[in-house]
């Protein structure tokens, strides 16, 4: 890369001591042994490195001089073993990982095993000069909550911090659609639930079109079914499933108890899930292949619709330059407006005022009668703030990819400085950029306000606006039941598209499956004990 020659160059014009620099630092596996560089290790899958390398030249730029080594892995545990490795033996500054580093903020915490340097003091701060607003406040809450960690006096410290910002939704192939039922399919078939989306895929299989393809080893559909949970629940309802949390109505108080796996909402995500993975709508080889033959078939036109990350457009996009691939919003779960007390005409209307305020538009509030429910009537503007939150829910894994600091770093100046230039509006924007707004950060930059953002694909744009207004469903790692729970026990048997479509499983199957394994024996105290609950 001509910018890491160039940095040779300027050490040694500037007679930077101590200084043994490779020629390229990029996928280096040597490290830097000095004091002035910097070494990192990262992930490479989906995101690709791109991003990484444009920060890196970024940070050369802003010190003269200085070596960045940049080594890249494909398995996660090839990374987490360089921090186990420890001091003395671990040369890498900062991990980008793609995995839970929980295990090591507990042992660092705890003063057990030191491995993690604290990053709370670039959480406290501006990331850079030109800005006021400090890193903490840029991080939406609902993501914000996964990287706090509070100590024995009380303290909230943050050890880690996000790379990406990790949009999972649901993907139209447009080509598809617009071929079957017209380039106006939008207007025709608006989806604003899910009611009203089985719509579209009725007419699509009229067409001969199949809506949904999946990979029998792969989970994918999971996505969908976290979103329409999380829509139903809340995310306070989302955070009692992962502490354990529910409702006693002899008590009229939360309680830990196993009545977590009865929610309403799981039922009614699980209810829609059962619905679209069957004939006519599913592609009928999908038993039997991988998921990257899935994401070509996909991206080839043999079905119209897959849940999936915005990494797709990266891996695809090379073996599909000219491809149609958009984000759709999730359709709202038709059961919502059952438990709001409006019909589905009423919600149907709400979800257009949600997207109308969403989308910057000027909007008109619907006329609702809502019906009590459970001895309870909201009124008009408690429903339509509720159907607006679940019309912002997206499922992540940014809590998962994270990046942190090794504690004994003797680069650890330069670590945090790299952080902090990520988190700046200008590391977001060269991350954005060298992404072709594919993907973003999620330290609140508006990346639309960039030049070069008129001139990017459909899919970015449609995936920017999901991402601009995001809350987030994720595995709640860092609450007491996050490490153990999964979203569903049916996971263990087979993926969930492929346990409700080749196995025969019914929605009811899949929920009653985590009811009744822990009401069995002692799994629940069990479960309870382990998470330092009992």
């Amino acid at each position: 890369m001509k910018k890491r020659l160039l940095a040779v160059l300027t050490a040694a014009v500037l007679g930077v001591s101590a200084l043994v620099l490779p020629l390229s630092g990029c996928n280096s596996n040597t490290a830097y042994e000095g004091d002035y560089g910097l070494n990192i290790i990262t992930l490479k899958k989906g995101y690709g490195t791109e991003w990484l390398e444009a920060l890196a030249d970024e940070m050369e730029e802003m010190y003269p001089g200085i070596t960045i080594v940049i080594k890249t892995e494909v398995v996660d545990t090839n990374i987490t073993n360089k921090l186990d490795a420890g001091e003395g033996y671990c040369e890498w500054d900062l991990f980008f990982g793609g995995t839970d580093f929980r295990s090591y903020i507990k042992t660092t915490m705890d003063g057990s095993n030191v491995v993690l340097a604290d990053l709370s003091d670039i959480y406290a701060n501006p990331a850079s000069e030109e800005e006021t607003i400090i890193v903490e406040d840029k991080l939406d809450d609902s993501l914000l909550s996964s990287f706090q960690n509070e100590n024995a006096a009380g303290e909230t410290k943050y050890y880690t911090m996000p790379w990406t910002q990790g949009i999972n939704g649901l993907l139209v192939n447009n080509e598809v659609v617009a071929g079957a039922l017209g380039a106006d399919w939008r207007e025709t078939y608006p989806c604003r639930t899910t009611e009203e989306w089985m719509d579209l895929l009725d007419a699509l299989a009229g067409e001969g079109e199949y809506s949904f393809i999946y990979a029998a080893g792969q989970q994918y559909y999971q996505t969908l079914y976290n979103v329409w949970w999380t829509q139903y629940e809340g995310l306070e309802g989302i955070e009692n499933y992962y502490s354990g949390m529910a409702y006693n109505v002899t008590t009229d108080r939360m309680e830990l108890s196993p009545l977590i796996f009865e929610q309403d909402g799981r039922y009614a995500a699980m209810d829609v899930m059962e619905s679209i993975m069957k004939d006519p709508y599913v592609y009928p080889k999908s038993t039997g292949i991988e998921w990257d033959a899935m994401q070509t078939y996909f991206m080839a036109g043999e079905a119209a619709m897959l849940p999936n990350g915005d990494w797709t457009n990266i891996e695809m996009g090379k073996s599909f330059p000219d491809n149609d691939v958009q984000f759709m919003r999730v359709p709202i779960v038709s059961a919502l407006g059952e438990k709001l007390g409006i019909t589905e005409d009423e919600l149907r209307a709400a979800v257009s005022y949600a997207d109308a305020l969403l989308d910057g538009e000027t909007a008109t509030k619907p006329v609702l009668a809502p019906k009590e429910v459970n001895g309870v009537t909201l009124t008009a503007d408690e429903v339509l703030q509720e159907v607006y939150d679940a019309r912002c829910v997206v499922d992540t894994y940014a809590n998962l990819h994270t990046v942190c600091a090794a504690a004994w770093s003797p680069r650890l100046e330069y670590a945090k400085a790299f952080l902090k230039l990520m988190a700046s509006d200008k590391g977001q924007e060269i991350y954005a950029e060298a992404m072709d707004g594919n993907t973003s950060l999620p330290y609140g930059y508006d990346i639309s306000t960039c030049d070069w953002f008129a001139s990017t694909s459909e899919f970015a744009k449609t995936r920017y606006e999901l991402a601009k207004n995001a809350t987030y469903y994720y595995r709640h790692a860092e609450l007491p039941l996050g490490n153990d729970l999964l979203a569903w026990r049916a996971v263990y048997s087979a993926p969930i598209e492929h346990c409700l479509y080749s196995l025969g499983w019914s929605g009811d199957d899949v929920v009653k499956e985590d009811i009744n394994y822990y009401k069995t024996g002692t799994r629940w105290t069990d479960l309870l004990k382990k998470a330092g609950l009992r």
